[in-house]
């Protein structure tokens, strides 16, 4: 049982993974840490997926930033090799499929010419789809009916001019609305831009604690079905250094890439649906092997808002009651 008293951990560069089924009190637990990484002073950036944070952060002054509406990131903000391995990733991680080495090459000549115009990309992948040998032509429109549906989303989260938006500019608390967006793949794009905007934008310098908490709400949504491409999330758990950053990913999915669970240094278990989640996690979160079933059988019964928590710090599992924000 709970037993009352407050758990804390040292804040320092601490990557969490929150993980629970629908309705089990994820992202509660997301939103409660997020307020209090931002009242110890650290900037904290909250990916809402569904606009329930909005309604979470209600009592408290938080920026709300709209991609494409109140601010922007203009394309050459991007280094080319990065924009590159964004939409590479964007097509891994919603549709499933890895780009292949002929479509990477397109994608790479369209964005070193881009010139700052994101309508100059889907304009020669398009001229790639009338010239060429017949499999040049079929590779270059197999990329472009993944990157077409996103293409009004692309433009307008990178448009502007000037420096753009900067790390300087975020508040406290801020909050990153993406259920404006009508399609998954629209808030898949939206979302990466993004986040690499923002971690690009992070100063490199070392500090005793992060510059910046990401918060992952839907985090497996940052993550490629296959694997194949690392992305900017795994190098920032991997190095978070070099990146001044601590990210936490809510997620109700257990399919993750290993780097982020070997790499949590705060794990919170909600209650699963399933006995194959349940295990998944026990195995995480059990202190010795013969003690997983047990846990996997309390991990499916677990109330509402009732969490499993360990950490590095605190390595055996407390069961807690985590409150609203």
């Amino acid at each position: 049982r709970p037993t009352g008293v407050r758990y804390g951990v040292r804040l320092g560069h601490l990557h969490g993974l929150i993980v629970g089924s629908s309705g089990s009190g994820k992202s509660t637990s997301a939103g409660r840490f997020a307020v209090e990484t931002a009242r110890l002073g650290v900037r904290t950036v909250v990916f809402d997926w569904s606009g329930e944070y909005l309604d979470m952060f209600s009592g408290y002054g938080f920026r709300r930033l709209i991609p494409g509406s109140n601010f922007a990131f203009p394309l050459s903000l991007f280094s080319p090799v990065r924009l590159v391995e964004v939409l590479s990733y964007y097509v891994e991680s919603l549709w499933g499929s890895s780009v292949s080495p002929m479509q990477y090459v397109f994608l790479k000549k369209a964005v070193y010419n881009c010139r700052g115009d994101v309508s100059r990309i889907y304009g020669y992948l398009e001229e790639r789809c009338r010239v060429g040998r017949r499999d040049e032509r079929q590779a270059a429109q197999a990329l472009l009916n993944r990157l077409e549906p996103v293409r009004g989303v692309f433009a307008e989260v990178c448009k502007g001019g000037g420096g753009g938006f900067r790390f300087s500019d975020l508040g406290r608390l801020n909050v990153v609305s993406l259920e404006g967006f009508g399609s998954v793949g629209e808030k898949v794009l939206a979302g990466h831009l993004v986040l690499h905007g923002i971690l690009q934008g992070v100063p490199r310098r070392v500090y005793e604690r992060p510059l910046v908490h990401v918060v992952l709400d839907e985090g497996h949504r940052f993550f490629s079905r296959s694997g194949n491409v690392p992305s900017l999330v795994e190098e920032a758990y991997l190095e978070y250094r070099k990146f001044d950053v601590m990210v936490t990913v809510a997620t109700s999915t257990v399919d993750l890439p290993s780097p982020i669970v070997s790499n949590s240094s705060l794990i919170i278990a909600h209650r699963v649906n399933t006995v194959s989640a349940a295990r998944a996690i026990a195995e995480i979160v059990a202190p010795a092997p013969p003690l997983v079933n047990n846990y996997a059988k309390y991990l499916k019964t677990l109330k509402t808002g009732y969490a499993i928590v360990s950490s590095a710090e605190k390595p055996q599992p407390t069961l807690v009651k985590i409150n609203k924000p």
